[in-house]
């Protein structure tokens, strides 16, 4: 699809009498629109395929599909200062998919460690292209040969970067406009610039150097000192730390999430379910209602790093990302209510570890026929467990009584 000045667009209508009921300047030479002019839409001494911002369709601009755009273009021309702009249509969303003309691709500044701050290099990326993409495109901008291994790593904060999984897409990641993707170059003695600048310290990491596991790796800080904007990398996180004490790394404005997810980790029966392992023999992936473990596997795996002694701080990021690719509400850095976060959460955790397989068909409709309010509440808490039945079941759920 090709966006085209609004503007132009009406005129164009009036002189081919596009709308049956305004014809009234078909023709004339006073209502020919000239060459599509779309320098309104592009922001003044911009090189890149980029927009202005909050550009609104049918206000701002159409969209013509490529057909018809090649057919305008060719007849009328462009104007000085103007250049096609063309957008994907993608399958957009995370949970549920629906068809959209990308107008906003993501802008990414793209780095090579050490990071110059006087070179700033930017390239537009769609959302569903991969980190895989985004690393070749870094590597070809820096010129870095095929042969050369390397990783990237994506900054989150202003101080800390964590390493993004190659198979990632961007749109499942939370990754926005503007932020820096960093490319690290691996040394010709087989070590990562990382571990020399930490001395032989490494920094605390679920993950190989691939990037290849499921826990992303934890973020390595930066300073201000030294004209790269960081001159070297901490072993944060990482040190003598007591099981449960370790801290939850604002991702953005996500405290929302961090202050939820410390309450359900000091809920001591169900972090031993996960941290022993015992969640394991009870996900369901054929659960329509579930997230095919994925939530229970990613909550269990932060558990893990939070009690093993370990690590007195860690990024929540893994978790993070499954969240939002299930309830996109969640997406993005922003604040949200805890409460509703929590009850996704415990929800999504019961879906995923429900011991019923196949749920049967249950009428839940019940009859008081002069019983006791216990008598009745036991039926319809019998009937709820023969669909429902996990460790949040046994530890969140059960029935309030109305007394109005």
């Amino acid at each position: 699809m090709y966006l085209v000045d609004v503007r132009w667009m009406k005129q164009w209508k009036k002189y081919v009498g596009f709308d049956t009921w305004d014809r009234s300047e078909v023709g004339e030479e006073s209502a020919n629109p000239g060459p599509i002019d779309n320098s309104n839409l592009i922001p003044s001494n911009e090189e890149e395929d980029i927009l202005k911002d909050h550009l609104m369709e049918d206000l701002d601009y159409s969209l013509l599909p490529e057909v018809a755009w090649t057919k305008l273009s060719s007849w009328y021309g462009l104007a000085d200062g103007s250049r096609p702009i063309g957008r994907k249509v993608i399958e957009w969303g995370m949970y549920v998919k629906h068809l959209k003309v990308e107008v906003y691709p993501i802008r990414l500044e793209l780095g090579c460690h050490p990071l110059d701050q006087n070179k700033k290099v930017y390239k537009t990326f769609s959302r569903i292209e991969k980190m895989s993409q985004v690393k070749e495109a870094a590597k070809e901008v820096f010129e870095i040969s095929e042969d050369k291994e390397c990783r990237l790593w994506h900054r989150y904060m202003t101080s800390h970067y964590e390493q993004v999984k190659e198979n990632d897409v961007l749109q499942e990641c939370g990754i926005y406009s503007n932020q820096l993707m960093l490319l690290e170059v691996k040394n010709v003695d087989g070590t990562w610039p990382r571990a020399t600048y930490t001395q032989g310290t490494m920094n605390p990491t679920r993950s190989s150097d691939s990037g290849a596991s499921g826990y992303s790796s934890s973020p390595y800080n930066t300073r201000s000192s030294g004209s790269s904007g960081y001159s070297s990398f901490s072993n944060y996180g990482r040190g003598t730390a007591e099981p449960g004490l370790c801290g939850l790394q604002n991702l953005g404005n996500t405290c929302f999430m961090n202050s939820a997810l410390q309450c359900l980790s000091n809920t001591k029966q169900l972090t031993d379910y996960f941290v022993e392992k015992s969640f394991v023999k009870h996900i369901n992936t054929n659960n329509l209602l579930g997230m095919k473990g994925q939530l229970a596997e990613s909550y269990a795996e932060l558990l893990q790093t939070v009690w093993e002694e370990k690590y007195s701080c860690t990024a929540p990021r893994s978790l993070k990302n499954v969240i939002g690719k299930h309830a996109p509400q969640f997406v993005g850095y922003a604040q949200h209510d805890p409460q509703e976060l929590l009850a996704f959460l415990l929800d999504g955790l019961h879906e995923d570890l429900n011991q019923v397989k196949i749920k049967p068909y249950v009428d839940m409709s019940i009859e008081s026929e002069g019983r006791g309010d216990a008598e009745i509440a036991k039926e319809a808490w019998d009937k709820y467990l023969l669909k429902n039945r996990s460790v949040v079941v046994s530890l969140f759920q059960g029935q309030y009584k109305s007394t109005l």
